[in-house]
């Protein structure tokens, strides 16, 4: 009986909220529908009010902290299928999927160790290949990131994003001529990138413009560095993972 009328007024609430969202009002309220949709069990309705209140209110503290617990519980949820589906069935992709998860939440030892594991189960995979040459960016190592890329392109030639790396790499290290070569084979193989063209300026030296840093913060950089770098010189180990902004192993 109680719970009949529990039930009965979370639903009028609902409803009464629902008709309140066209008209002026705070975050407070998106958050309150969201946790009676969650109580009656309505949780792809909650997160579209939840993504509904962000849009009307991107500042909200509360928002944005129900956002992130979302983006954990997905990323939790997405790690316990990869594990089982490597346990199954391992791929290249798999492993990069996972590595980029753990770079996701900011878990560099499990980056670390998921990259090791899918390198040698797959030596000479592009995508995880090139998941390290990112690491390696990211702490700003760009002789072995260029020397990872190199030997992505040599199994894959006509790898855009690799040879785009590898001339922003050389670009940074002064070694212009050998930016200028992978550059202009990456406009070969991408002749729609239009960013390519300020590179290829800077590797002639037809601009005083340097190369763009490093897209990480100073702390992360030392940070990553901190975890990273010594790791560089232990025997047989090869890099570490990280992925592209788009939130896709590329990068």
């Amino acid at each position: 009986m109680l719970k009949g009328i529990q039930d009965w007024q979370r639903k009028r609430q609902i409803r009464k909220l629902t008709d309140q969202l066209g008209s002026p009002v705070n975050s407070r309220l998106y958050v309150e529908l969201m946790d009676l949709l969650t109580e009656e069990g309505e949780k792809e309705k909650a997160l579209e009010v939840m993504y509904l209140g962000l849009h009307r209110f991107p500042e909200s503290p509360e928002l944005r902290k129900r956002r992130r617990e979302q983006v954990h519980r997905e990323r939790s949820e997405e790690k316990k299928k990869l594990h089982a589906q490597l346990l199954e069935n391992p791929t290249p992709e798999l492993y990069a999927r996972l590595a980029e998860i753990s770079r996701l939440n900011l878990d560099v030892q499990g980056m670390w160790r998921v990259c090791v594991a899918g390198l040698q189960a797959f030596p000479k995979s592009p995508p995880l290949l090139l998941a390290q040459a990112h690491a390696w960016l990211e702490v700003n190592n760009l002789p072995v990131a260029a020397r990872r890329l190199e030997e992505l392109v040599a199994v894959q030639p006509y790898h855009y994003i690799a040879r785009k790396l590898l001339g922003q790499a050389y670009l940074q290290m002064g070694r212009r001529e050998e930016a200028l070569r992978h550059l202009a084979e990456a406009q070969r193989i991408a002749p729609d990138d239009t960013t390519l063209n300020e590179l290829i300026e800077q590797a002639r030296g037809t601009t005083s413009e340097t190369a763009a840093p490093p897209s990480a913060t100073e702390e992360r950089t030392k940070a990553l560095h901190a975890v990273l770098g010594p790791l560089a010189a232990e025997p047989g180990v090869r890099g570490a993972f990280v992925l592209d902004a788009n939130g896709l192993l590329l990068a």
